[in-house]
């Protein structure tokens, strides 16, 4: 659900002389006559990358990688009006990459994995996130590219509602709704064609996405093609594989989960799933303020230390029905999709198991859908994610 990023791509971030800086702005609740969910508030032009900048970044990811890069890309953060899961409206924001003198543009929305830094948002500082390097790589090769933030990243101020797709899918498709107008204003001129990728929690989210465009929005969008890489689409499953296994490699995931149904849900339960001290420092960690590494470093490296052992037994045997239906509710396997679908996943994935995408294209394909996987052979959830770039790439000229 998240790429961890080293001290080195960090360092090249920080000698990169390209400005990505943002305001902030308050995101309270709207009253409900005052948001048409879509609606641009404000664009900013934050930068405009030659291909020799966006090829500079490449070769320091993936020196042997080459790509046919051809436009110069414009970088906009923009912020638009969506809803959360309450009903709430909200203000949201993301990042639009445009490609300079170039039209009939394909729509690629790009959804980005596992954050705990607000501030880490592609509107914010695109070269911090590895949704907004993709933005600019994707809008090199002719995409028009969107980024969303999602709710509690960027100029939203709400608590990251994580792995929760009613409260999620919203913000991708108002930001879809967005881009259009955007272009509209811009007099950028779009053929039609609309694509979902993301990675890890934007794997999760892209198939989320795709559930929720074709099942209620199916006569405003009409999806090309969808792209989701090493998601948790069975989630259930993942939840329990984890606590019956007793070890896992990224518990804070675990946390993250837990500390948003909490809220989401109103359980007031967190005193009955963590070990002290951490049922009282997960808010304050997952509260936007912290960078990844910094919030793993707050907790154990362990679930028997992070989680209570009475929960973890109740949870196995059965006996937490809130928790359990939660989870099946987002679980994204019990529909058929329409809209042709190409999984990729790493089959040495110890974040997010493997097993999730075997199973979604077994069950899809079962139901007659367009579906496909790409296996990244002893691919981690790390190491998988440039090569899984890649193989987007050329599905995607597969639709030309």
């Amino acid at each position: 659900m998240v790429f961890r990023k080293s001290n080195y791509f960090l360092t090249l971030f920080a000698i990169i002389l390209i400005s990505s800086c943002s305001d902030n702005n308050d995101s309270n609740p709207l009253n409900e006559t005052s948001y048409d969910r879509g609606k641009i508030i404000e664009s900013t032009l934050r930068n405009t990358l030659s291909t020799s900048d966006i090829q500079f970044i490449v070769n320091a990811i993936s020196p042997n990688t080459s790509l046919d890069l051809k436009y110069s890309v414009d970088v906009f953060s923009v912020e638009y009006y969506t809803t959360d899961y309450f009903n709430n409206e909200q203000i949201a924001s993301g990042a639009i990459f445009v490609p300079k003198d170039l039209d009939d543009l394909s729509i690629l929305s790009l959804q980005h994995g596992t954050e705990t830094r607000s501030s880490n948002a592609a509107s914010v500082s695109y070269l911090n996130s590895f949704e907004g390097i993709g933005g600019a790589i994707f809008g090199s090769l002719g995409y028009f590219m969107l980024v969303p933030d999602y709710l509690g990243f960027g100029v939203s101020e709400v608590d990251h509602p994580y792995m929760h797709a009613e409260s999620l899918t919203p913000g991708i498709i108002d930001f879809i709704r967005a881009g259009k107008n955007f272009s509209n204003d811009e007099n950028i001129s779009l053929n039609g064609n609309l694509f979902l990728a993301g990675y890890s929690e934007g794997g999760y989210l892209t198939l989320a996405a795709q559930k929720d465009i074709e099942q209620n929005y199916s006569g405003e969008f009409i999806l090309t093609g969808v792209a989701p890489m090493a998601g948790p689409y069975d989630f259930i499953g993942t939840v329990d594989t984890i606590l019956s296994r007793g070890e896992y490699s990224t518990p804070y995931y675990v946390a993250y989960v837990l500390k948003a149904y909490n809220e989401i849900y109103n359980w007031n339960r967190l005193d009955d799933f963590f070990q002290s001290p951490y049922n009282t420092t997960v808010n304050t960690l997952y509260n936007g303020s912290y960078s990844t590494q910094e919030v793993v470093n707050q907790l154990p490296s362990s679930i028997s230390e992070l989680l209570k052992s009475e929960f973890v037994n109740n949870y196995l045997f059965g006996n937490e029905s809130e928790l359990r239906k939660a989870l099946t509710d987002n679980t994204l396997l019990n529909w058929t999709p329409s809209a042709p679908i190409h999984f990729f996943h790493g089959d040495k994935d110890d974040a997010v198991f493997y097993f999730n995408a075997i199973k979604a294209e077994e069950v899809f394909s079962s139901k007659g859908s367009n579906v496909q996987l790409t296996t990244i052979p002893g691919g981690t959830h790390g190491s998988s994610i440039f090569p899984s770039i890649v193989g987007l790439i050329d599905w995607l000229e597969t639709f030309k």
